[in-house]
């Protein structure tokens, strides 16, 4: 499920990738940017993975993955065709420019998410339930809180208890910094912290996971565009991501350097244009 709750606030965005804190925007599922997707007349866009280990040739990873768009440029079906997986397919249903639902179809089965939105544009429910005999369908309730810079949101399970509380912090340039989520019966936490450069772009996430520190730092080029990705655990470099880009602009190859396992994780992108 693509689920996230989300202030809708914008975010600087320029070239192919959309760039917030995944936390920050409801419709974070989108990996790419809709103006961008749009202005450029991108109907479909395929991604081949490959991997060149330290020493040996590059091998097919058998593994795909393709995007379809609409003529608004919102991402609209999603497919994951692996050897190591089962395929994937999840198409996205849009009501008056707002995500309406989700349907999910794998090896195990048919899921759906829906939501509705209230009058503040944030979400106030969602449903979820399987497309079977057995009527599976279940609700969950959101209710949101502003105070000043900090929303909280509670979400309600389907016996309309409080299970998860969520909480968002802003700068004074309304730029997320800060998200906390918390398990009401666990008590079980967890936390990001985000940091923006001087001209205001998205730049680094820090978060625990489990007691490692993890941090990912994002580089951008002289066109303003993400040009690198950098990953770190305790402080040291575990991955480095490249981005490498046609003269048009195009997203052409994605080269992530795995230090462990010394090999190179290659992603070619593909795409049919609308015009």
């Amino acid at each position: 499920m693509a689920f996230f709750l989300g202030i809708l606030i914008s975010s600087v965005t320029q070239g192919q990738f959309l760039n917030p804190p995944e936390t920050e925007n409801y419709d974070h599922y989108q990996k790419f940017s809709s103006e961008f997707i749009r202005e450029k007349g991108i109907e479909e866009l395929m991604v081949n993975h490959f991997i060149k280990p330290d020493g040996k040739k590059i091998q097919n990873l058998s593994s795909q993955e393709k995007y379809v768009f609409d003529k608004k440029g919102r991402l609209i079906s999603y497919v994951r065709i692996s050897k190591k997986t089962d395929t994937l397919i999840t198409t996205y249903r849009f009501v008056s420019d707002r995500l309406n639902c989700e349907i999910n179809s794998e090896g195990s089965g048919i899921y759906n998410y829906c939501y509705t939105y209230g009058p503040d544009g944030l979400p106030s429910s969602i449903k979820y339930g399987t497309n079977d005999d057995s009527g599976y369908i279940k609700t969950e309730d959101l209710k949101h809180k502003n105070y000043g810079n900090q929303l909280h949101t509670t979400i309600y399970n389907t016996s309309g208890r409080p299970f998860i509380k969520e909480f968002r912090y802003m700068d004074e340039s309304n730029r997320l910094v800060k998200w906390r989520q918390s398990y009401v019966m666990t008590r079980k936490t967890q936390e990001e912290e985000y940091t923006y450069d001087s001209k205001g772009r998205f730049n680094s996430k820090r978060f625990i996971l489990n007691g490692i520190n993890m941090e990912t730092v994002l580089n951008y080029d002289e066109k303003g565009r993400i040009s690198e990705y950098r990953f770190f655990r305790n402080n040291e470099l575990a991955e480095r991501k490249e981005v490498v880009y046609r003269d048009t602009g195009l997203i052409d190859a994605e080269l992530t350097r795995d230090e462990k396992k010394g090999s190179i994780e290659i992603a070619r992108y593909e795409y049919r244009l609308r015009y």
